[in-house]
């Protein structure tokens, strides 16, 4: 690779890095999170209403009935590997620099 194909792709990752920010920095000043934290608001006491005539008519009341379960897997093999891959390196930087450690313990405690 050439100086200049490296310059020109550090450019360009740049340019998209800025286009990004502005994305976000555009969608957060017109309100669009404010909005779907509004909304989730809104179902949550329609949830609460609806808990609460429950209550009142005497039905039984099971709290999965009120609660949305927002959360989606996202999961794939390249991320279930890419998590795997980062576990394992947290485990093995974690070990090295516990280890570093105990040996800088050991030669400043004379043992």
């Amino acid at each position: 690779m050439t100086k200049d194909s490296v310059a020109k792709g550090f450019k360009l990752i740049i340019i998209v890095l800025f286009f990004l920010f502005i994305a976000l920095y555009i969608s957060n000043s017109t309100g669009r999170f404010e909005h779907e934290n509004y909304r989730r608001m809104v179902l949550t006491r329609e949830a609460i209403e609806e808990f609460e005539e429950d209550v009142r008519q005497g039905r039984n009341i099971d709290i999965r009935n009120y609660l949305d379960d927002t959360r989606s897997d996202h999961s794939n093999a390249l991320s279930n590997t890419g998590l795997m891959l980062s576990q394992r390196t947290e485990e093995i930087i974690g070990g090295t620099i516990n280890g570093i450690f105990r040996g800088i313990y050991r030669l400043l405690s004379n043992q």
